[in-house]
């Protein structure tokens, strides 16, 4: 929880990225986490839309929380530095049905580290499509392998059965929570003055929209 001067009490808020090659279903696990499914037939009635966040309201472990998810459809983009002083965590999701989605993740992993200067960083590794086990092309093994690879949190998720979507993303904040933790990398003054820690926190909570219309800005020029 965060307390102002006016002793408001406001849920902790965490930034997210949620990452993976195309046809990994990152829409679909936006709209499992989210709630969207609720509002509509099917999940082809909403349209995806790369510039936007998506946020939601969640209690995890008797704490309130703030989730802001950003998706990024476009893998082909530039990961944009600004990302780096304001992310809290990332999500990188590939299919079991799909050794190929499962390969693209070192990639994804690798632009991540070396946009962050080398920094650890908190990650969540979902193997979408769980429940498709006929179609399995990648073992939990070698998906559990490659977390600890990474340092990263693992889980084997559905979102067509909507299995492990809300929980495997509560195991990641569980993981930002904790003080020994991977941190993102942030700017920070060397002489950690009061004046410019607060110039930088100012700067934290605008860049993650200015990130994203830096994405959408890269997207429509490659476009034309």
């Amino acid at each position: 929880m965060v307390v102002d001067k006016s002793n408001q009490v406001f849920p902790r808020e965490y930034k997210l990225v949620l990452l993976g090659s195309p046809g990994s279903g990152k829409w679909a696990f936006i709209i499992k986490l989210i709630g969207y499914r609720s509002c509509f037939q099917d999940i082809e009635d909403i349209i995806p839309r790369s510039e936007e966040s998506h946020r939601k309201q969640c209690v995890i472990d008797d704490e309130v929380a703030l989730l802001d998810v950003l998706p990024i459809y476009d893998t082909t983009t530039e990961f944009y530095p600004g990302w780096f002083g304001s992310v809290d965590g990332y999500i990188i999701l590939y299919s079991i049905a799909s050794r190929k989605s499962f390969e693209a993740v070192s990639a994804i992993y690798e632009r991540i580290q070396n946009a962050s200067g080398g920094f650890s960083c908190n990650i969540l590794l979902a193997g979408n499509n769980c429940d498709m086990e006929a179609e399995r092309e990648v073992s939990t093994k070698e998906g559990r392998a490659l977390a600890e690879s990474l340092g990263a949190v693992f889980f084997e998720v559905s979102t067509r059965a909507g299995i492990n979507i809300d929980w495997s993303v509560y195991d990641l904040v569980r993981r930002i929570r904790r003080p020994d933790g991977p941190r993102v990398a942030k700017k920070e003054n060397n002489k950690k003055e009061k004046e410019g820690q607060d110039e930088a926190e100012d700067r934290r909570k605008h860049s993650f929209r200015a990130a994203s219309a830096w994405v959408v800005n890269k997207i429509t020029k490659r476009g034309n």
